[in-house]
């Protein structure tokens, strides 16, 4: 197992843990670090870039509890580079997909980002992408015809900042939409074994250390529940924060914030509930006839988690029929013959 001793000397550093009392986050980390020897896999491993983000996502996870997580929840996986993406996105493409762990990285560009997802393309696994963020530009290089990539999400983006290319593939949940109806976010991030969290989404009196200096955006709370949803997602195999320049973050506000995203994405595992194999005879199926339309559509309710799925009314390609996640709002509004336009955009092809 691969740790930084750069990282496990900021946590072993640090005061004796105290005893009677729930253990921090940091203490959770120094205890994993401590286990060389141990059977058991973590169930997430957590990254950082730049020595001084890691130093203070050190002392902001002393401040949050780790009262509510197994012992075994996250390990401190230690610090990346800032280049030379190849060599070791390899190593976190095998935590993935031999050790089953979930990837944390704090502070990654959008380089990392892609440079972990040509491991899934060169290893011919689709994935989809969900990109919190302010605009497509995070999202400005990727390929479009990459074939494996089989959904790109945008989330909290803002209209006046939209001056970059749409992607042909590109479904958007702008600021004000999610604002009026978070649950619409909860499909995308349901659907995406890629998250990445963009600072510039979060305003500026949330998140000063940011680039971008919004004066408006996601809300510290409305950011927390995001990475909650994420958390809670059977899918997810990686969420990425990015880069903030701890020189402007005196107080430590955006560090605080960036552990504070990591512990709700941590609660939001430890609280998911599963639907193993998503078999349609598990599940209890609805029939909706749309009326423009020359056919039925079908929906799906999982009765052991609540969650909503439609079937993707393609029958030429060889990705049809597959269950997309969608929200109760999204069924009530087919039924009513108001189909939401990206139910729409799949029906008419």
């Amino acid at each position: 197992m691969y740790f930084c001793c750069k990282c496990i000397d900021m946590f072993t550093q640090h005061k004796p843990i105290p005893s009677g009392r729930p253990l921090s986050l940091a203490a959770v980390l120094v205890q994993q670090v401590a286990k060389y020897d141990q059977n058991e896999i973590p169930e997430c491993a957590l990254f950082h870039l730049y020595p001084a983000i890691g130093a203070a996502l050190t002392e902001a996870f002393g401040q949050l509890t780790a009262q509510h997580f197994s012992h075994n929840a996250l390990e401190w996986g230690g610090e990346l580079p800032s280049e030379d993406y190849a060599s070791f996105s390899g190593n976190l493409f095998r935590r993935m997909s031999e050790s089953g762990q979930t990837l944390l990285i704090a502070g990654a560009g959008t380089d990392w980002l892609r440079s972990i997802q040509q491991q899934w393309a060169e290893h011919c696994i689709p994935y989809r992408l969900t990109a919190i963020a302010d605009s497509p530009a995070p999202l400005a290089d990727d390929v479009p015809d990459n074939p494996m990539v089989k959904g790109i999400h945008l989330v909290g983006s803002q209209r006046q900042l939209m001056q970059y290319p749409t992607l042909p593939q590109l479904e958007t949940i702008r600021l004000g939409e999610y604002r009026a109806q978070p649950n619409l976010a909860e499909p995308f991030l349901r659907s995406s074994e890629f998250v990445y969290f963009d600072l510039n989404a979060i305003r500026f009196s949330d998140c000063p250390a940011n680039a971008a200096k919004h004066p408006g955006g996601l809300t510290a709370e409305e950011a927390s529940a995001l990475a909650r949803v994420a958390g809670m997602s059977e899918r997810t195999q990686c969420m990425f924060i990015s880069a903030w320049n701890p020189v402007e973050d005196p107080h430590l506000v955006t560090a605080r914030l960036v552990a504070q995203l990591f512990w709700y994405f941590l609660e939001g595992r430890t609280l998911r509930q599963l639907d193993h194999g998503l078999h349609r005879s598990h599940l209890t199926q609805y029939q909706v006839q749309l009326m423009n339309f020359d056919r039925v559509l079908n929906f799906y309710k999982s009765e052991h988690t609540g969650k909503w799925w439609f079937e993707e009314p393609l029958s030429d390609n060889d990705f049809s029929n597959q269950l997309i996640p969608c929200t109760l709002d999204e069924y009530q509004l087919a039924a009513q013959d108001q189909i939401p336009r990206r139910i729409l955009d799949r029906i008419s092809g």
